[in-house]
């Protein structure tokens, strides 16, 4: 399961509760360069995916993870109709 935010304590919360639910987890990553990097040499099973990684909302990396067939949890303090249809 791989874990982008780059919220320190939401990223750990969020890996936490993974690790005791019995996932293995990649991550957390807090920037977009650090995930390219990470899916470069391997592919998750799975993703859980803030979009906002600090400079307001990116769907570049929702687009890489439906791209690699990686399913995805979005995560957003954003109203969903900012998430285009073919994400929901």
């Amino acid at each position: 399961m791989l874990v982008v935010d780059d919220d320190y304590y939401l990223a750990e919360c969020t890996c936490e509760a993974l690790w005791e639910a019995g996932a293995t987890v990649l991550g957390p990553y807090g920037s977009e360069a650090d995930v390219l990097v990470c899916l470069s040499h391997t592919i998750p099973g799975y993703a859980v995916l803030d979009l906002n990684l600090g400079s307001g909302p990116s769907f570049i990396l929702a687009r890489e993870m439906k791209a690699l067939g990686i399913p995805t949890i979005l995560v957003t303090g954003y109203d969903e109709s900012i998430i285009p249809p073919r994400y929901r």
